[in-house]
């Protein structure tokens, strides 16, 4: 690994890190690595990354990892890609999986943040086939969910989401709607770029319309006190109800990590170079 100030940061990081190297073996895993796929603390240490996927995804992946060892780039969470991850015990379950890197050639290294995100899919999938939505079910989630009928007005909202609008503009967010590319009720949207909010409110309604089967996106909004980074992901709702589900987290203290290990990787380069 590249230094104790780097796997210092990457073990206060909120999800499960991953850290490989060009080959695809594993060089750190912090301990929300090791605790989420079940390995005992450092086990996870020169594994090959392929060691916690299905089996089936193994060979593919590789093919993946070559491609993007090529052109190495930031990639957000949950762009679309359904994933897996395989525990030891054999039992796998859905992940997100945001990546990053620093260097190049041999001393590539790949940084992966990993989140589980069963529960969110349990919620969304019962609120795709239940005709009652079960408030207590929302509020028990950590993150942000809200829900829209189909002309974008807002029908449930979590405890969670409730209280990050009335954090960002001390609106009521229930009042919210969507309505063709405007959103009215501005709350969490009001400390967002411009050019942001439009982005979000028009990917909201495509996905309202059928024109996108989802809509994902990280964004930076400002706060009271501080910039703060966040997830958005819209997926629609099916059968008799149409509508969607917006599900929106807080990520700033995982894109903190990722800017502090950008930043010190660009020290280590400067000083080299020197």
């Amino acid at each position: 690994m590249r230094s104790f100030h780097a796997e210092d940061l990457l073990e206060r990081a909120p999800d499960a890190v991953i850290v490989s190297d060009a080959e695809g073996l594993i060089v750190f895993a912090n301990s929300q690595a090791h605790a989420l796929f079940g390995y005992a603390q450092a086990e996870l240490v020169h594994m090959p990354v392929e060691t916690l996927m299905p089996e089936s995804f193994r060979e593919r992946h590789q093919q993946h990892r070559t491609q993007y060892a090529s052109n190495p780039h930031t990639r957000p969470m949950g762009m679309g890609m359904s994933l897996l991850g395989r525990r030891e015990d054999g039992t796998e379950f859905p992940v997100e999986i945001s990546l990053s890197s620093t260097g190049s050639g041999a001393g590539l290294l790949i940084t992966s943040f990993i989140r589980d995100v069963s529960d969110r899919q349990r919620i969304e999938r019962a609120l795709r086939e239940s005709e009652e939505l079960s408030q207590s079910v929302l509020d028990s989630l950590d993150s942000c969910i809200v829900v829209l009928d189909a002309a974008g007005a807002m029908i449930a909202a979590n405890d969670t989401w409730k209280r990050l609008a009335a954090e960002n503009a001390g609106e009521n967010l229930t009042r919210g709607r969507v309505s063709g590319s405007r959103f009215e009720g501005r709350g969490w949207l009001s400390r967002a770029a411009p050019d942001i909010a439009l982005h979000v409110r028009r990917g909201i309604a495509s996905v309202l319309d059928g024109s996108q089967s989802r809509f994902t996106l990280e964004y930076a909004s400002g706060s009271p006190s501080e910039d703060r980074w966040f997830l958005l992901k819209v997926t629609p709702l099916s059968g008799e109800r149409r509508g969607a589900v917006v599900y929106h987290a807080d990520i700033s203290q995982r894109k903190r990590v990722e800017m502090e290990l950008q930043a010190a990787a660009e020290q280590a380069r400067l000083a080299h170079a020197d």
